[in-house]
């Protein structure tokens, strides 16, 4: 089960952040610059990576008897709220660039919340009852994510630079190392929460 489950979050999250990252270069290309259409698609854009990560996921929880459409609707929502939620708040942004420091900061308070809203939503959408096991598995998620978007960070901190190929395989490689993180934390509850009920 553990193999499935960190296959499942490997392949998830750099599967999807490819298929953001296309998103974003095609978005970036065909929409005029100031278009009210590059907020609009932030939720469409969270959708689709929740969607995606709630499809691994579900497919390896399945064994388990996890109900995956409402698994991959649940998951779908809850990055589309967080990405939405990201974007409102980055209308506060300073004008200087932030720090690193701060950066990190940042991008682990987002992968916090991200994972949270993930977790309490797959296990409401899955009827975990037990409140013990929701809340260690809304909590692993929140620490997964939240550490996953901290190297996340660190690594996009290497990689910025014109689109090609390589930007693109390396955004791939960093979703994959996100998705080892997040397969890493979760893991060890992985059974407790959804074998208790």
């Amino acid at each position: 089960m553990l193999r499935r489950w960190w296959f499942a979050c490997v392949l998830g999250e750099s599967a999807a952040v490819l298929v953001v990252t296309l998103l974003g270069v095609l978005v970036s290309r065909v929409v005029p610059e100031g278009s009210i259409l590059h907020p609009l698609s932030l939720p469409l854009t969270g959708a689709i990576e929740g969607a995606i990560v709630g499809l691994t996921q579900a497919r390896a929880l399945r064994p388990l008897g996890v109900d995956a459409r409402r698994f991959v609707l649940a998951t779908t929502l809850a990055f589309a709220v967080a990405w939405v939620g990201g974007a409102a708040l980055s209308a506060f942004e300073p004008a200087a660039p932030p720090s690193f420091g701060l950066l990190l900061v940042a991008a682990g308070l987002a992968g916090t919340v991200v994972g949270f809203l993930a977790g309490l939503a797959q296990s409401v959408a899955s009827s975990v009852r037990d409140p013990e096991a929701r809340f260690r598995w809304e909590l692993a998620s929140a620490a997964g994510w939240g550490a996953g978007m901290v190297a996340s960070a660190v690594v996009s901190d290497a990689i910025w630079g014109a689109f090609s190929f390589g930007v693109l395989a390396m955004e791939t490689g960093k979703g994959a190392l996100v998705g080892v993180i997040v397969a890493a934390v979760t893991g060890p509850v992985l059974r407790a929460t959804w074998l208790r009920d």
